[in-house]
Order: C-alpha cells, then sequence, then structure tokens
C-alpha cells in the first residue's frame, strides 16, 4: 500500500489493527521483529503492540468468533513507532508490515520531495 494521504473506506481489507497508546516493555515469552524494519526486539525493550482483527472466511469461524476473527498481534520497534506516530499526527496511513523508511522515501521519489 504504501504512504497514501487517505484510506479507501469502502474498500476490502483483508485486517485491520488498533496501536497500543503507549510504547512498553515487550512483554513476550521470546525476541520479537519489528513488523516495519524486521529488527530483533529483545524481551523487556521499548516496543509498540498492533492488535489485529480480519473478518470470518465463512460461517463456521463467524459462529465461533462473531464479526471479528483476533489475529496475532504485531510490535513495532521504537525507532519505528516514532516515525509512525509522526505519519499518523500528520493525516498519512502506512503500512505497518512495511519499512516505514523505506514508504518515506518512494513517498518523497513520487512526490517530487526529494
Amino acid at each position: 500500500m504504501g504512504l497514501s494521504c487517505s484510506t479507501d473506506i469502502d474498500g476490502d481489507y483483508s485486517w485491520w489493527y488498533i496501536p497500543e497508546q503507549e510504547l512498553a516493555p515487550l512483554a513476550t515469552k521470546r525476541w520479537r521483529k519489528c513488523s516495519s524494519c524486521s529488527t530483533l526486539m529483545r524481551v523487556g525493550t521499548p516496543a509498540r503492540k498492533f492488535n489485529r482483527w480480519r473478518s470470518p472466511n465463512n460461517e463456521i469461524e463467524e459462529r465461533i468468533h462473531g464479526d471479528e476473527v483476533h489475529q496475532a498481534p504485531l510490535f513495532m520497534c521504537e525507532t519505528c513507532s516514532d516515525l509512525y506516530d509522526s505519519l499518523n499526527e500528520l493525516g498519512y496511513c502506512c503500512d505497518i508490515e512495511q519499512d516505514l523508511k523505506t514508504q518515506i522515501a518512494e513517498y518523497k521519489f513520487y512526490n517530487g520531495h526529494l
């Protein structure tokens, strides 16, 4: 998807997310990779958790889970989380599974902000 100034409200989303409000120590049993830059994050390092959901794929999933099926959360390192916050405050939509630095560079290149 890359950076854009808006989202397609009527679009077909495969999943959606809600980020935790604040950075918190990574509280998992194992290290995690940043969903954006793929940096390994040790347990206890500052990270932001992104809770994710998707629509049910069939009637059975809908009966079991309701309208939303919870998916495994994604985690973002402190640097990428800061970039995400800045872009979000400016009204940009970004793909949290792609490198935010690359998305910003592509946006600058294609929009003449070199």
